[in-house]
């Protein structure tokens, strides 16, 4: 009897705790469940990362028109980086631009940015081959019109001095050129062309004058503006100091006062000697050099060949002075031609 009842105090006891951790697990289980969901929807609203952005290709056009007016805006932007991508496809042969103006202007632009290109590099070899295609380009404007000149207002004394020797390395051919034009536009009857071909010959001494003379004559402002300044700024020091010796010295016994020891008037005389003749030197060294860099880089002669849009004053045109035939001024001219190059 007594067995019966202590196997069910047994169960009574042992049933509670079970039913209540049955409970809690569920009450503790409940919380994870909605964490795993909160976190599910969460991942389902999160926005992806945007992908990163590299830098935008510069897309150039397709119409050659507008590659040229690009190609405009960014010489005038001194942007000259983008001439050559912007010009090579419509400078080949055959051009896609319709008018000499155009052809002429994209040649003149591709001409800068091959110039400027070829001083970025370092390579000799690539420098040269940069020159080459510029020079060949020149040519090409050249030979499609053989008087056409760069504006020394617009473009770099260095590319005017590159397109002036591809014109000078070419004159014969060239002027072939002009005048199998000149012939067959006469034997067509069609119009009378008139041609003037100016040759400035530079003497060789001239490189031996000071103040940079021989590079103003051959054409290299920068380097004869250097050399005039730094020859200058010599002579400068040497009258200088030269004033400030004769300064220092006593009026009446023409002897310097040297009671002072370094700081006396004959210690000052001494030393603003030395800067005399440290200008006279800085003055000779700077004329040796550039007389030879004008020596080594003389040009010979310039030759300029252009057309006329009426008969020239020698064969009795429209230009020729009045009075020609009237005496010993006749056909005499006077003028004067301001030019700027940088």
């Amino acid at each position: 009897m007594f067995r019966p009842a202590a196997v069910l105090l047994l169960l009574l006891v042992l049933a509670p705790p079970g039913v209540h951790a049955q409970g809690e697990s569920a009450e503790v289980d409940e919380p994870a469940q909605e964490r795993e969901s909160s976190s599910a929807d969460q991942d389902e609203t999160e926005e992806p990362p945007a992908p990163e952005v590299g830098p935008v290709p510069l897309v150039y056009p397709t119409d050659p028109s507008d590659r040229l007016k690009m190609a405009e805006a960014a010489f005038r932007r001194a942007e000259y980086g983008l001439l050559v991508g912007l010009l090579e496809p419509i400078c080949a042969e055959p051009s896609p631009l319709n008018t000499f103006e155009e052809r002429a202007q994209a040649r003149e632009l591709l001409v800068v940015g091959y110039f400027f290109e070829a001083q970025k590099v370092t390579s000799a070899g690539d420098r040269e081959q940069l020159l080459q295609r510029a020079r060949t380009v020149a040519l090409d404007l050249l030979r499609e019109k053989p008087d056409h000149a760069l504006d020394t207002l617009v473009f770099p004394v260095s590319v005017v001095d590159l397109f002036e020797e591809v014109r000078r390395d070419h004159a014969q051919e060239l002027d072939e050129i002009l005048a199998r034009r000149a012939a067959s536009s006469q034997n067509g009857g069609s119009q009378t062309v008139y041609l003037e071909r100016a040759v400035t010959r530079h003497p060789g001494w001239v490189n031996f004058l000071p103040f940079g003379a021989g590079q103003f004559q051959n054409g290299h402002l920068v380097k004869g503006t250097v050399f005039a300044l730094m020859q200058a700024a010599g002579l400068a020091v040497n009258a200088t100091s030269y004033w400030m010796i004769l300064r220092l010295r006593d009026p009446e016994t023409a002897r310097f006062d040297s009671t002072d020891g370094l700081t006396s008037e004959f210690a000052r005389a001494k030393r603003w000697r030395q800067a005399l003749y440290g200008g006279l030197v800085g003055f000779a060294s700077m004329w040796a050099i550039s007389a030879l860099d004008g020596w080594l880089n003389h040009v010979s002669e310039t030759v300029r060949v252009r057309s006329l849009d009426a008969p020239p004053p020698e064969l009795g045109g429209a230009t020729a002075v009045p009075g020609a035939d009237a005496g010993l001024g006749a056909g005499l001219q006077l003028g004067l031609t301001l030019e700027f190059r940088w």
